[in-house]
């Protein structure tokens, strides 16, 4: 059931992408980095967009490439923990008398390591969250800019004569 594809994207730049994100690597986030901007676009020219815009997208694209990173780790620790899990299950069928201490060890070592990741793919969530606080009130805080810019720009033309 681990191994089953469940890769959905039939078009060729968003299945690289799908392909890279679901390969279980951590070999490859220079590839990574590559397929996500040709899915999703390049930051804009600074003559395409406002500066705080740019400066939006570009923080949002770096958390989501981090985002994306963990997840990819995170795949490639579960699997090693499954294997490991494997691995004591094997030994144990195989386990002299008196072994039992070790096989638990073992296990506890591996349920330690899955803890650890679990926590950080929570402090992922977290910083992903955190993230899209600070972008809404980055774009409140530009409206209300935008809406004293248009303040401004009406009362200078109500004045003239």
């Amino acid at each position: 059931i681990y191994r089953t594809p469940v890769g959905r994207a039939t078009l060729p730049v968003p299945a690289t992408l799908d392909g890279i994100l679901r390969n279980h690597q951590t070999g490859d986030f220079g590839a990574l980095g590559g397929s996500y901007y040709a899915a999703f676009g390049s930051l804009p020219a600074a003559d395409q967009a406002d500066a705080s815009v740019r400066n939006m997208i570009d923080i949002d694209d770096g958390l989501a490439l981090h985002s994306l990173k963990t997840l990819k780790a995170t795949d490639q620790v579960g699997d090693l923990i499954l294997e490991t899990g494997d691995r004591i299950e094997d030994e144990a069928r195989l386990a002299a008398p008196g072994s039992t201490p070790f096989l638990t060890a073992a296990a506890m070592a591996a349920n330690i390591q899955s803890q650890a990741m679990m926590q950080k793919m929570l402090a992922t969530m977290l910083r992903q969250e955190a993230a899209r606080v600070a972008h809404e009130n980055a774009e409140r805080k530009r409206h209300g800019v935008l809406v004293v810019r248009i303040r401004q720009n009406l009362s200078d033309v109500l004045r003239r004569p």
